[in-house]
C-alpha cells in the first residue's frame, strides 16, 4: 500500500512539474521553427536571423557580431567564402 502511494505522488509531481514547464515554454508547435544556439529559444520561419559561418547555427539578429557559443570558432552573420577548390 505505501509503495502505490508513494508512486501516486511521485506521479502528482511529475505532472505538476511538466505543466510548470510547459507554461514556460515560448513556441508554437505548428509553426516550423529553428532552435537558437545561444538561448535555445525558437526562431521561427521568416523571422530574421543571423548564422555561425562555420557550424551554421542559428541565433537571433541580437546575437550578430558575436563569437559563436555552439562551435566557438567563428562570427556569428559574418559571411565568409568558405572552402573553395582551384584547379
Amino acid at each position: 500500500m505505501f509503495f502505490f502511494l508513494s508512486l501516486t505522488t511521485d506521479v502528482c509531481l511529475l505532472s505538476s512539474l511538466r505543466q510548470l514547464l510547459l507554461s514556460q515554454l515560448d513556441y508554437d508547435p505548428l509553426n516550423p521553427f529553428s532552435v537558437s544556439g545561444d538561448e535555445l529559444k525558437p526562431v521561427y520561419k521568416g523571422t530574421p536571423s543571423a548564422r555561425c559561418s562555420f557550424c551554421n547555427a542559428i541565433y537571433l539578429p541580437a546575437m550578430k557580431g558575436t563569437k559563436c557559443v555552439v562551435c566557438e570558432m567563428a562570427e556569428v552573420g559574418k559571411d565568409v567564402v568558405g572552402l573553395t577548390i582551384k584547379k
